[in-house]
């Protein structure tokens, strides 16, 4: 069902995690912060890891090429699914996807690097599918609160995706040695799998009334 808000509130920061935007709100600020995790900790690890797992310089490249090569129809199949089917579908599956991926990686990365083929399509997920979660995140965090707060929403949409980036180089930074390829999955994989029942739980679907307003969680009653 979908419901609309009247824009009576004031437009602090605040507002954004008071009723009826709470759960919202929480689960906006779980994905931006997985989204910040995995772009600033896995992806930017992510060669040096491979070469780890015994790929040497040139193949750990190709390997990268070639998992976002094979990952990027996901770019398109999510606008469309996003357009046509749902928004809060698309954010569910998208976060299942990778938080999956991810959770192989963190578990049998050093075992999926015998297997080139598998590791190329695991690779796809968090290099190619992270990004497609970042656009269809900053897409519906500007259409899912009032015109009062939505550019706030969409301020802290981005802002905390750039936090995770912040607090991932500071755990990994305070580690003796460089991350494994499991440790920079896993902590993508944990925001990215608690993102999907607090989208489930909380997240709406953008509709637009007859005077363009966007659609917000149900108010209380």
């Amino acid at each position: 069902m979908r419901f609309l808000f009247a824009d009576d509130h004031d437009g602090g920061y605040s507002r954004l995690f008071r009723r009826p935007f709470t759960g919202l709100t929480v689960a906006v600020v779980i994905l931006g912060l997985s989204i910040g995790l995995v772009t600033y900790g896995f992806q930017l690890w992510i060669p040096s890891n491979l070469q780890r797992l015994g790929l040497d310089q040139q193949t750990a490249g190709r390997a990268l090429r070639d998992s976002t090569l094979l990952g990027l129809p996901l770019i398109f199949i999510s606008a469309a699914m996003y357009g046509m089917w749902s928004a809060k579908k698309t954010i569910i599956t998208l976060s299942a996807l990778v938080g999956a991926a991810l959770l192989v990686l963190s578990f049998s990365g050093e075992t999926l690097a015998q297997d080139r083929t598998w590791l190329y399509v695991v690779l796809a997920g968090p290099i190619v599918g992270t990004a497609a979660i970042a656009a269809v995140l900053a897409a519906y965090s500007s259409e899912i609160y009032p015109t009062r707060v939505r550019s706030r929403g969409s301020a802290v949409s981005a802002g905390v995706g750039k936090f995770g980036g912040v607090a991932v180089t500071g755990v990994l930074a305070a580690g003796a040695a460089a991350p494994s390829i499991g440790t920079t999955a896993l902590l993508g994989a944990v925001p990215l799998v608690l993102a999907v029942p607090a989208v489930l739980a909380f997240g709406v679907e953008p509709a637009q009334s007859p005077a363009g307003e966007p659609a917000g969680p149900p108010a209380a009653t």
